[in-house]
């Protein structure tokens, strides 16, 4: 979403029991978040906000409650153990992605940002990604690649390879 040049910053918190929180949709939106000290942890998880700042200073928000980002979970086909889990995502990176993804769907892209979010659709829904021959991305369910098919290569090593030498 950043390479449209429309977004300047996007950020993104968990909103807890105990915290001032609130919100408003409409023709005038707002949002206001006062985090108090306390046990932040999935238990006590409220709320997953996600606010993108466009190049033209628009300030857009996603709301999500515990009980929308659990819904949209049970529909996935192969929901992922990482989903309210606080010793694998203590920082509620994958909720926060779920409610970046559906703000996304309001905000420019480009044809890499499409592709993007429409790749992560497919892993979530139990895919993973090799490289063919040509080093073109394949989508492959897990039950025919039996993990990681012989001779494709895995996507995950090529991009870390290459960032190591980049």
């Amino acid at each position: 979403m950043n390479r449209t040049g429309n977004i300047k910053s996007i950020w993104a918190e968990s909103v807890h029991e105990g915290d001032d929180f609130e919100y408003e949709i409409g023709l005038e939106p707002k949002l206001i978040h006062k985090p108090k000290d306390g046990i932040r942890n999935a238990f006590t998880l409220d709320y997953i906000y996600i606010v993108v700042k466009t190049s033209n200073d628009e300030k857009l928000f996603k709301v999500m409650s515990k009980a929308e980002l659990t819904s949209t979970i049970s529909i996935m086909p192969t929901p992922s153990d990482m989903y309210f889990n606080d010793s694998k995502d203590p920082n509620f990176w994958m909720l926060k992605k779920i409610a970046l993804k559906q703000l996304a769907k309001l905000l420019p892209k480009d044809k890499s940002g499409t592709m993007g979010l429409g790749i992560d659709d497919k892993i979530e829904g139990g895919n993973i990604l090799t490289l063919d021959e040509n080093e073109s991305i394949v989508v492959t369910p897990i039950a025919k690649s039996n993990k990681f098919s012989k001779g494709k290569r895995n996507i995950y090593e090529t991009l870390a390879n290459s960032d190591n030498h980049s």
